[in-house]
């Protein structure tokens, strides 16, 4: 064996430095998930838990059956659903951006009616067309 490849292989790390590695980076997410108010920021945390998920299945797999594929499979699956979850999410948030204008999770409670009372779909309308107008003619009428 070559020296050099032999001095890589003895300074590689072992499955409890990953395993420690995935812990610190689940902590960090749990502690976003727990502490962050902007809801973009917990879908962060989301994120970087599902992320060290994904990581510890082809860790495993690597150390207990490296001749089979099933922890990278495992963690494409992993990422599939994190890009889904990232898709649906910001879907949402936008939405609630655009009905309560914060994305301050404290500050969104649906239970409670939104800032400008809507009664139905045609309210809704007016109301949208009278704010397009009033924009416009705070722009053009300079």
């Amino acid at each position: 064996m070559n020296p050099l490849i032999a001095q890589i292989a003895a300074h590689s790390p072992g499955l409890r430095d990953w395993l420690a590695l995935t812990s610190v980076i689940f902590s960090i997410g749990l502690y976003g998930l727990l502490t962050r108010r902007n809801a973009v920021g917990i879908l962060m945390a989301v994120e970087l838990m599902l992320n060290s998920a994904a990581m510890n299945f082809v860790i495993f797999n690597r150390f207990c059956l490296p001749a089979r594929m099933d922890g990278s499979v495992m963690a494409i699956f992993v990422i599939a659903v994190a890009a889904a979850e990232v898709v649906v999410g910001m879907a949402i948030f936008v939405a609630l951006y655009r009905y309560r204008g914060t994305v301050d999770v404290n500050q969104m409670n649906t239970m409670q009616d939104p800032v400008i009372s809507i009664e139905g779909p045609g309210d809704f309308n007016r109301e949208v067309m009278k704010n397009i107008n009033k924009q416009y003619k705070s722009r053009h009428d300079h």
